[in-house]
Parts: C-alpha cells; sequence; structure tokens
C-alpha cells in the first residue's frame, strides 16, 4: 500500500466513524423502545425489531473494521501496527461467523436468519431481489483469510507452540488482511442497504401500528 493509499483510507475511514456513529445511538435508542412495547406477537413489530438488530449489529460491525484499520495505518511502531492487524483478523472472523455462520447447521445463531425467516411470503417476494442477492454473496464469497480455521485459533489462543504464535505474528500480511476487509466491507454495506430500505417500509407500518393502538385506547 503506497503512502497515498494509506493516507487515503485513513481518512476515509475516519469519515465513515464520523457518519455512522450518531446513527448507531438512534438505532440503539429506537430498538430499545420497540423492545419496550407489549405485542411482541405482531407481525410488524417483530420484523421491525429484527431489521433494528440486524442494522444495529451490521454498524458496529463496520464501525469496529473502520477503527481497527486506523490504528494499523496510526501505528508507531511494528507490533503496534501487527496488534492492529490481529485484531482487524478477529473482528472479521467474529464479524462473517456472526452474520452468515461458517457452518450451515448453526444458520440460526446468525443474524440474518431471524429477520429473513420472520418476512411473510409476500414480504419476501417483495425483496426477493435482496434475498437473491444475499444468497448469491453468501455462495460466492471466500476470503481465505475469514475462513482459515487454523489462523482464527492462532488469534484468539495463546498456542502451547508459541514459536507458530510467534511466526504466526511474524508473517502476518497487513495488504492481505486490509483486502479482506475491504471485500467484506462492501458485503455489508449491500445487506445494510437492504435492511435500510426495509426498515423505510416498517417504519409506515408502524406508523400506522401505533396510531390503531392510540384508537383503541381512546375508545
Amino acid at each position: 500500500m503506497t503512502y497515498e493509499q494509506a493516507r487515503h483510507l485513513f481518512l476515509n475511514m475516519g469519515e465513515a466513524i464520523k457518519e455512522l456513529e450518531p446513527n448507531v445511538d438512534k438505532l440503539a435508542q429506537t430498538l430499545s423502545h420497540i423492545e419496550n412495547i407489549n405485542m411482541m406477537d405482531n407481525y410488524t413489530l417483530n420484523v421491525t425489531k429484527n431489521a433494528l438488530t440486524c442494522q444495529l449489529t451490521i454498524s458496529l460491525i463496520h464501525l469496529d473494521l473502520c477503527a481497527a484499520t486506523r490504528q494499523y495505518l496510526s501505528g508507531l511502531t511494528n507490533y503496534d501496527q501487527r496488534f492492529a492487524i490481529k485484531n482487524l483478523q478477529a473482528i472479521l472472523n467474529e464479524a462473517y461467523k456472526r452474520v452468515f455462520g461458517f457452518s450451515s447447521t448453526k444458520l440460526k445463531d446468525t443474524l440474518i436468519y431471524p429477520l429473513i425467516s420472520s418476512l411473510s411470503d409476500e414480504d419476501k417476494d417483495k425483496y426477493r431481489s435482496y434475498l437473491d442477492k444475499m444468497a448469491s454473496i453468501k455462495s460466492n464469497f471466500h476470503e481465505p483469510t475469514i475462513f482459515n480455521k487454523e489462523s482464527r485459533c492462532m488469534i484468539y489462543h495463546y498456542s502451547n507452540d508459541i514459536l507458530k504464535a510467534h511466526k504466526f505474528l511474524s508473517d502476518i500480511d497487513a495488504d492481505v488482511v486490509i483486502h479482506a476487509s475491504n471485500q467484506f466491507l462492501s458485503v455489508i454495506v449491500q445487506l445494510s442497504e437492504f435492511v435500510h430500505n426495509l426498515l423505510l417500509d416498517f417504519d409506515k407500518r408502524m406508523m400506522l401500528l401505533l396510531e390503531s393502538l392510540r384508537n383503541t385506547i381512546e375508545d
């Protein structure tokens, strides 16, 4: 990575953080209000809650990836940078696991499963293009940095084979990890676009639902 590329990436990540952080606080506040409404069997409410949970998680992942990348780019020593890159790879691994999962048998534990499974057939048809795109991304996304099980173990544990752990940290390739991060960011941006449009739609439905509740109370 050239100096100009690094500088451009550092500044762009900083702008993304400035834009995302206030939205994260608003999403958390809205989700908190939704969870306090005692109508959890309501379709509109359930989908809205799942969509907000999804969007909040995606936004936090985005923030973490940006912050870890900036820590690497601003590292003052070689070990500062290696430590930041190790953290970036750890975030990538956990983020992918949370959003899509590494195993089809644990699909119900992923972020997107509750949202998609809570949609009615009519709404699934309405958002079919987005759902098909997400399925295609899941099938075709194969970043070795994220899927390498051995490297995941080396990141999270102080291995009994300390020489192997030292070699892993010494050999970690920042450009490869940052490339994987950028690829995954493009994925969650597309997922965020789908959830954003879904929330715009369901926000209108929520307004109608709340208005109906008020009318019921007044009657």
